[in-house]
């Protein structure tokens, strides 16, 4: 994922999250009134009252974006230096602070490898092999032609093996169009 994709991704995420939970009142965050009460919200605002009191100063939006890291990743880090899959569990964190019944935000924060695999299988079909070849290889890896219920560490093995693969094909295409 580049910068401009994550970017994309996850600050329209936390737009939705501060205008879901929290409003601003003279420079400060504060709980929306009205708000469905939400452990995730309860959470994140622990933290952050955490980070204000050692600036010695109120909750702000970056206490809460911050907040948001800390309890997703278990320590702070900036969202220029996030992973894919650390953006993922971030995003999904405020996706759950929208709504904490939203159960595709749910399943991919108690299970981050969901999303490592929906990149792994995109990255998969687009190596260019036919769909039957790409099954016949994971039969042969690992005993099911159904290679997208594999789970990411074989998704991993899986392109790996077909990046190989078609890089020895190309090398052989090359080979055999040149006659000397």
């Amino acid at each position: 994922m580049t910068q401009a994709q994550q970017r994309r991704f996850y600050f329209p995420a936390w737009n939705a999250a501060v205008k879901a939970r929290w409003v601003r009142d003279q420079g400060a965050m504060l709980p929306r009134p009205g708000a469905v009460p939400n452990e995730f919200a309860d959470q994140v605002m622990g933290i952050a009252e955490f980070r204000a009191r050692k600036r010695q100063a109120v909750v702000n939006a970056e206490d809460l974006r911050h907040a948001c890291h800390v309890l997703a990743l278990g320590r702070d880090l900036s969202s220029y230096d996030l992973s894919n899959w650390q953006t993922d569990k971030v995003v999904a964190l405020f996706e759950l602070l929208v709504d904490k019944e939203n159960i595709s935000a749910r399943m991919r924060w108690d299970s981050p490898d969901l999303d490592a695999a929906r990149r792994l299988e995109w990255s998969i079909a687009r190596v260019g092999f036919p769909e039957a070849y790409i099954a016949s290889i994971s039969l042969g890896k690992f005993g099911t032609r159904a290679w997208k219920s594999l789970n990411a560490p074989q998704l991993r093995q899986l392109l790996v093996t077909l990046k190989n693969r078609a890089g020895a094909r190309k090398a052989f295409d090359q080979l055999a169009g040149d006659p000397f």
